[in-house]
């Protein structure tokens, strides 16, 4: 695992470098995080460091404790066979006589008695380790799998085990010594036991006085002096064994005191033994303080001197690692250490110049190896200050190379991204040749200024591989990884931009000949468009005449060729835009299509217009033609029967030229019919002049005839007889009768002929009645003569035949009435229906049967516009085409078969057609007023989403606060314009189906503005979420600065618990284990919590400014309790 953390150490330096440079950059939240971040990494690290020590310290204690346990347990059972032996020996030397098995015995007691004193300290050490680890049992709340440390009722089984058999040996021990003595004084006298205890004293003032001398002549070391201590507690214990025998002659010199006059040498003897004996623990007593406070002397210049050694390895460790550094930021950390370590290492060499001067002034006792360990101190400490400032010199060339790769990656990391960002912008769909061509000029530019860039990227190689061997591994994989992927990166975009700037060339040239194609046709088409709206708004002339109306019409032709000539020429373009829009992207497609599509509307639309412009002239030029044709033919007809009037002069002419004289009453119709087709036409001044110039000659003629017919009849009836005029008569009735007997035409010309046949009788009538008053008055005068034989019956013939004469003039003027309205009604035919198909044909051209074509929002509009225009004039017309309806019915009745099968196809088509464009018309302006409402409904939700949008990042523009009921309210905002954010991506999305679908009516032009402002919406969009996001994780992170703040205080109170109990605890162990433990268990863990102190009080300083000043006493109470106690904890290590 610390493995694993090592590697990640690297990574982990470069984020928190990448957190400062962002927050640096203003993003003041990256801070707060990497804060937090930069707390649990030092966490993990601390508590991973302090489980590693644990997990030692466990192994070491348990592996000492396991070796002394079974030593000790192995000499203990050894120690209970001896004494079982001295018991078993105690019990049967009662028969024993020899002295020599008592010695013996005695001697190997005394030996045991020696050893149990050495055993004594390992006793104690097992007892102090094993307690040791039974408190760091209970301590460790969680202990590690691998940490090998035994089970707590095994380690207390073990030690009370070790207790009782100790207690066990101990409680033996006196009775064993009192009843081996018992038998040796039982068998040694008084004096003889005397004589062995001044012998036995005599050497062992000769071995304390030669251990004295050695002690001042060999080096003073802990180890020697710990076993001069040793060998003067072997002699204690054994003058405590000796004690008894001591006792025991002073006890038998009393109980002969008799004897002490009688032997006065042995009560001297006794004597000296005795003031030898109290001489004799005196100065092993003294010796062994004397001993006692060398070694204290000792065990402090060696702590001394380890202190040194110990900072002096530690420094040179860290130089070891310092010299491959991880990151950027450890190579600048490492620079400020070495400068700081030069003072450091001077004030340990002026320290230990000072120690070893004052070692060798005598101020304390000095030994050659104590000033040898010295010296070897300050060549080290020399030695490392040099090396010092070797590792500074490496280190600023590390960093000053570690910067310049650090910057020549940044400037090249900033190429690609401009490059990159440069390839982004020229992807945007470009919208014409111009773009196109300046796109090109801006890639070429580009590609120019990456060229130069190769050799930069030579460089940062060249500099990393020079700091391969510089800094670690790690830190050189990660260089190398990032240089790799950016170079990959930088590599990727070159080939990007050079394949866009191919794909660019090659779209510029297959561009270029569509637009070579497109801007003439488009110019020769917006010229044709011209020409033909200057030949249709071209105002009716004075002189319209049929060569006029023809000019017209070649003039229409001479277009119609132009567009015929676009016509065929608009297939290359299309095939041009074809081959274009399948290079380009979607959106341009889009334009091109919609210019290609506009185009052939255009085209269509001249061709319709001018085909309709050359129906109507045709029409006109018809109606002219046919205008001229009846003007003219009336003037002929006018003139020749002005001519054959003239010519009646002779009687026997006067027939024929009766005939004639009607015969112009039968032109009538035709001029009425001229008459009424000058009210539809425009004109010249000259055919106005002959119309006119016809219609009083005209009236004039038909004046004339009638009046030169009625006195030719006058004349003619005054040379006829009775008999004659009766004759005459009865033939004009029964010619009359016979003219009324022929069924109506079922044509309109035969309509037409049978109009001027009545017009005609219209005439002859008057004629009739001016025979028939001629025959009345001659039968009167008749009458009156007597000239009738039956009177009666004459009088009721005459009678009757007046009768008969009006009954046929009101059926003549019934039928003149019927053939005079059957032609007016297919004169109103035809007009209805003229004007009606031409109202079908604009709606048809208003009204694409394919459906609603691209085009712009303003003509999507006015379509709407002439859609309701035509909706009303279908309103308008409708009586017109019910009228009309009706009027081809009537005539399809009195139709033949040809004439009905004629009405029959025009009738259903104009009623299909009517009733589909209707109904087409009401489609389409429904279609089209849909699509204008949701243009304007997108338009408005997209001004009200800006606005939610302005809103919103108004809102996140305002500081943070810093007080904790603030920062809630404001979280709770912030999860509400969260909760926004997401429903208005819903809208988003609404937005662009409803863009979606206004792209298949609308063309890309406009739909680009909606597309646009969709797309600037939805980037606002993502940054919103994105400082919405940063916000919310912004102010999450100050609301748990509270709850790191809390759980780091409860964790380093734990651990100055855990740190005083160790301090304290450490009573009952020897000096040299508690300066082993103060040095190594309680320093290292110091220091390691002394970053989380720091954090800590971060943490509360932020806490502090952020917070009301309840919390702000609350905290610093806290920062104060735990500076107290690290105080303290300081002072307590420093007093032990």
């Amino acid at each position: 695992m610390r493995a694993v953390l090592d590697e990640s150490g690297a990574k982990f330096s470069r984020m928190q470098e990448q957190g400062r440079w962002l927050k640096e950059a203003g993003c003041q939240g990256v801070g707060v995080f990497g804060c937090g971040l930069e707390a649990r990494w030092t966490t993990f690290h601390f508590r991973l460091e302090q489980q590693r020590v644990s997990t030692d310290r466990n192994r070491k204690l348990w592996s000492r404790f396991s070796r002394d346990f079974v030593a000790l347990s192995k000499w203990i059972g050894g120690a209970r066979e001896h004494i079982n032996s001295w018991i078993i020996f105690t019990l049967t030397a009662n028969q024993e006589r020899e002295l020599k098995p008592i010695h013996s015995h005695l001697n190997q007691y005394m030996d045991f008695t020696k050893e149990l004193e050495v055993r004594s300290a390992l006793k104690a050490s097992v007892i102090t380790t094993g307690t040791h680890l039974l408190q760091l049992r209970e301590a460790e709340t969680a202990p590690e799998p691998q940490s090998a440390a035994p089970e707590p009722c095994s380690v207390q089984t073990q030690l009370r085990q070790i207790e009782q058999d100790w207690a066990g040996i101990l409680s033996d021990i006196p009775a064993v010594q009192q009843t081996l003595h018992q038998l040796l004084m039982e068998r040694l006298s008084p004096q003889g036991a005397l004589t062995e205890l001044l012998a036995w004293v005599g050497e062992t003032e000769a071995r304390l006085e030669e251990q004295r001398d050695r002690v001042h002549q060999t080096t003073s070391t802990n180890a020697n002096l710990n076993l001069v201590i040793q060998s003067f507690k072997v002699c204690k214990a054994e003058i405590a064994v000796r004690q008894l025998t001591v006792d025991y002659v002073n006890q038998s010199e009393l109980q002969t005191s008799r004897g002490r006059y009688e032997h006065p040498d042995y009560a001297d003897e006794l004597g000296g033994l005795n003031h030898r004996w109290l001489s004799l623990q005196g100065t092993l007593n003294n010796q062994i303080q004397d001993v006692e406070q060398e070694l204290r002397m000792c065990t402090e210049r060696q702590v001394r001197l380890q202190h040194h050694h110990t900072w002096l390895t530690s420094q040179r460790e860290w130089m070891g690692s310092a010299q491959r550094p991880v990151s950027h930021s450890e190579v600048e950390k490492s620079l400020r250490t070495c400068e700081g370590l030069e003072e450091k290492l001077s004030l340990n060499y002026t320290a230990l110049q000072e120690l070893r001067e004052k070692h060798l002034t005598g101020k304390e006792d000095g030994t050659c190896a104590f000033i040898t360990q010295t010296d070897d101190l300050i060549k080290a400490c020399t030695a490392l200050s040099q090396e010092n400032q070797a590792v500074r010199q490496r280190l600023k060339q590390v960093l000053e190379l570690w910067a310049g790769f650090e910057k020549g990656l940044n400037d090249a990391t900033l190429d690609t991204v401009k490059t990159c960002q440069a390839m982004e912008y020229s992807c945007f769909p470009q919208l014409s040749l111009q773009a196109l061509q300046g796109l090109y000029e801006k890639l070429q530019l580009l590609r120019k200024e990456t060229e130069g860039c190769d050799s930069e990227w030579d460089g940062l190689i060249h500099t990393l591989s020079i700091l391969r061997d510089m800094i670690s591994p790690t830190a050189t994989f990660l260089m190398s990884e990032q240089l790799d992927r950016e170079r990959t990166r930088w590599n990727k975009v070159n080939r990007e931009l050079e394949n866009h700037l191919n794909r660019t060339q090659t779209l510029l040239q297959i561009w270029g000949a569509y637009a070579r194609l497109s801007v003439p046709f488009s110019q020769r088409l917006q010229t044709l468009r011209g020409d033909v709206t200057a030949l249709m708004n071209q105002p009716p002339g004075q002189d319209n005449t049929t060569q006029l109306v023809a000019a017209q019409i070649q003039a229409v032709h001479s277009l119609q060729e132009r567009t015929d000539s676009l016509q065929t020429d608009l297939e290359g373009v299309l095939e041009a835009s074809k081959e274009l829009s399948g290079r380009v992207e979607p959106s341009s497609a889009v334009f091109i299509q919609s210019e290609s599509r506009m185009l052939t509307r255009g085209v269509l639309h001249l061709s319709q217009s001018l085909a309709d412009t050359l129906g109507h002239l045709q029409e006109e030029h018809e109606q002219l033609q046919e205008f001229e044709s009846v003007l003219a033919s009336l003037e002929k007809h006018l003139e020749d029967w002005e001519g054959r009037l003239k010519s009646v002069t002779v009687p026997p002419q006067m027939y024929i030229s009766k005939m004639g004289l009607l015969e112009l009453s039968g032109f009538s119709p035709d001029l009425d019919i001229l008459n009424e087709l000058s009210y539809r036409l425009t004109l010249s001044d000259p055919a106005t002049h002959r119309l006119q110039s016809l219609n009083w000659s005209w009236a004039q003629a038909s004046a004339r005839a009638v009046e030169t017919y009625s006195e030719l009849q006058t004349e003619s009836l005054r040379q006829q007889s009775f008999q004659e005029k009766c004759e005459n008569w009865m033939d004009f009735l029964q010619t009359m009768e016979d003219s009324l007997a022929v069924d109506l035409a079922s044509t309109y010309s035969g309509l037409r002929e049978q109009l001027r046949t009545h017009q005609r009788f219209q005439l002859e009538m008057s004629i009739g009645h001016q025979i028939l008053h001629s025959v009345i008055n001659d039968s009167l005068r008749l009458l009156q003569r007597g000239d009738v034989d039956d009177r009666s019956d004459f009088i009721l013939k005459l009678a009757q035949l007046r009768e008969h004469w009006q009954g046929a003039v009101q059926r003549a003027a019934q039928r003149s009435s019927l053939v005079e309205g059957l032609v007016k009604h297919w004169h109103l035919y035809s007009r209805s229906l003229r004007k009606l198909q031409r109202f079908v044909a604009d709606a048809h051209a208003l009204l694409p049967p394919t459906g609603p074509a691209h085009c712009s929002l303003q003509q999507l509009r006015s379509s709407l516009y002439d859609m309701k225009h035509t909706e009303l004039l279908f309103q308008r017309y409708q009586c017109s085409y019910i009228h009309t309806l009706e009027l081809g019915r009537q005539l399809f009745s009195m139709g033949d078969e040809q004439t009905q099968a004629q009405l029959q196809t025009e009738l259903a088509t104009l009623q299909e057609d009517w009733e589909n464009l209707q109904g087409l018309l009401e489609k389409r302006k429904d279609i089209t007023n849909a699509i204008i409402q949701n243009w304007e409904r997108c338009e408005a939700r997209l001004t009200y989403s800006m606005q939610q949008l302005d809103t919103m990042q108004t809102g996140l523009k305002q500081l943070i606060p810093e007080h904790d009921n603030e920062l809630q309210i404001t979280e709770t905002l912030t999860k509400e314009a969260e909760n926004s954010l997401d429903d208005w991506a819903e809208s988003l999305t609404e937005l662009a189906t409803m863009k979606t679908d206004l792209s298949q009516y609308i063309i890309a032009d406009d739909v680009l503005l909606l597309q646009e402002q969709v797309e600037h919406l939805h980037c606002q969009w993502e940054e919103l979420c994105l400082k919405v996001s940063l916000r919310k994780q912004e102010i999450a992170d100050r609301l748990n600065t509270w709850i790191i703040f809390n759980e780091k205080n409860k964790e380093l109170c734990e651990w100055l618990t855990q740190m005083e109990n160790k301090v304290a605890h450490n009573a009952d162990i020897s000096i040299e284990e508690m300066v082993e433990k103060l040095k190594k268990d309680c320093m290292e863990e110091i220091n390691l919590f002394s970053e989380n102190k720091t954090h800590l009080k971060l943490l509360g300083e932020q806490l502090i400014t952020a917070s009301n000043k309840t919390k702000e006493t609350e905290v610093n109470d806290k920062l104060k309790d735990i500076n107290d106690r690290w105080q303290h904890l300081f002072d307590h290590i420093e007093t032990r």
